[in-house]
């Protein structure tokens, strides 16, 4: 579509030429309409998009240009002549100037084709390719599919930079508010001349939102990890004061009964000796190791009387029963 519009402005340009040098000089005009026309023709050679039938072209149309002076080189031909025909020669070469470059325009697309469009058509990346004149000659898929026709994009000449800016390599797109990282490269020929640059773009909106979503979700499991641990720190430090009552109430309880100077013993319903208080231990010489874990009516209280000893054992199985039994 632009080497349409520069054809066609060439075409404009040429024409209003051609008329300006018609309301200035009729003389003028006859020399230069014709050789105008011969830059236009030159111009639509260029179609055939190969170097040599411009060249041929401009040298057939310059020939004819000259024809007519060199043929009447003997006369006396007037000085303004001359100057028409340069005039007209350097129209013409102006023409083959522009066609040399819609030629390298068209030669860039070309090896576009070829070469880079099989790589980056179907590529996850938003890809744009310029030329020299910095203008997108190609965009793939994705690049359509994220941004849009690059022709129809507004204020996209903020990714048309060869170079981003170093602070701010993030693009923030106006059609669809989708951030775009992009990196621009050199297209450089087999001479070593920068012929495009090529710009690849990366989709940062997805990115982001996962990132945010990830962030969103790890704040709300801390928040509730920090609430179980909370739970758990209160939990245990009550568990600790209810033991440290308990042991309290156990140690009242403990020199409470060893401040009696009778036997108090606490006995399973199997009658083995579980607890008993100091004093009777200290009368008998003895340790809560010696009578612990024993049958009441083994320890060494009971030890003088194997009656007693059977007496005892049945009021304790009594006991066991539900029953109250009073042993003297």
């Amino acid at each position: 579509m632009s080497t349409k519009r520069n054809h066609m402005r060439l075409l404009e340009i040429s024409g209003l030429l051609i008329l300006l040098v018609f309301l200035i000089d009729l003389q003028v005009s006859l020399n230069v309409a014709i050789p105008a026309f011969y830059a236009v023709g030159i111009v639509l050679v260029a179609g055939q998009r190969q170097h040599w039938p411009v060249f041929l072209a401009a040298g057939i149309c310059s020939f004819l240009t000259f024809a007519p002076v060199i043929v009447d080189i003997k006369a006396n031909i007037p000085q303004s002549a001359w100057e028409n025909r340069l005039i007209a020669l350097t129209m013409i070469w102006i023409a083959v100037v522009g066609d040399l470059i819609y030629l390298r325009q068209t030669e860039l697309k070309r090896n576009i084709q070829k070469q880079l469009v099989p790589l980056f058509e179907n590529s996850p990346l938003a890809v744009s390719i310029k030329d020299f004149h910095n203008h997108s000659v190609w965009i793939n898929q994705q690049f359509r599919k994220l941004i849009g026709p690059a022709d129809q994009i507004p204020g996209f000449n903020i990714v048309n930079a060869r170079q981003p800016a170093p602070d701010n390599p993030v693009v923030t797109n106006s059609v669809n508010n989708r951030e775009i990282r992009w990196h621009h490269n050199p297209l450089i020929d087999d001479s070593n001349q920068t012929i495009g640059t090529l710009c690849l773009g990366m989709d940062l909106t997805d990115q982001k939102r996962y990132a945010e979503m990830l962030k969103t979700s790890v704040g709300k499991r801390t928040a509730e990890l920090s609430q179980i641990n909370e739970s758990l720190r209160l939990e245990i430090a009550e568990r600790k004061r209810a033991e440290k009552e308990l042991l309290a109430a156990s140690k009242r309880t403990q020199d409470i009964l060893d401040s009696f100077f009778v036997f108090v013993g606490v006995l399973s319903t199997k009658g083995t000796l579980l607890e008993a208080n100091r004093v009777p231990l200290e009368l008998a010489n003895l340790n809560k190791t010696d009578v612990l874990g024993k049958p009441f009516w083994e320890t060494y209280w009971w030890t003088w009387s194997d009656d007693s000893q059977q007496e005892l054992k049945q009021a304790l199985l009594q006991a066991a029963q539900g029953k109250t039994v009073r042993y003297d």
